[in-house]
């Protein structure tokens, strides 16, 4: 499967749009925000008891780290959404899994639904769309 280009963009606006993703999103990331922000800063240092400078290296660790799996989490979480509403955008996820990988329209529908959930959490992880979600929703 081929990382997303340019071309795809369109495909995946369209789906983006019929999916209403954007209010998903934007209640998904607000919740994530929320939690992090509250799990994170001030307990680290509290509970470690670090002195500043080790604290702040300490601190960009963490903040990488939860960043990560708070993109993982979020890029799952949407994956999800999408699945559990692709009757809405059938048509135009099938398009973009054809286009994306060596499969026609007909062999994406005939896939077995283990493979179609593949493809898609595929998708989202090779193209690191959790982050340009989130960026979008800022």
């Amino acid at each position: 499967m081929r990382k997303l280009l340019a071309k795809d963009a369109f495909k995946l606006i369209k789906i983006i749009k019929k999916l209403d993703l954007k209010t998903a999103l934007k209640e998904m990331y607000s919740s994530k925000k929320v939690k992090d922000k509250d799990s994170n800063e001030d307990e680290t240092n509290r509970q470690l008891g670090l002195e500043k400078e080790m604290y702040s290296s300490k601190k960009v660790k963490d903040k990488d780290s939860n960043e990560d799996e708070t993109n993982r989490q979020l890029g799952l979480d949407i994956a999800f959404v999408i699945i559990e509403n692709m009757d809405a955008a059938e048509n135009e996820i099938f398009e973009l899994l054809a286009s994306v990988s060596d499969k026609t329209v007909n062999e994406i529908r005939e896939l077995e639904l283990s493979e179609l959930i593949a493809m898609i959490r595929d998708i989202f992880v090779e193209n690191d769309l959790a982050s340009f979600f989130k960026s979008a929703v800022k």
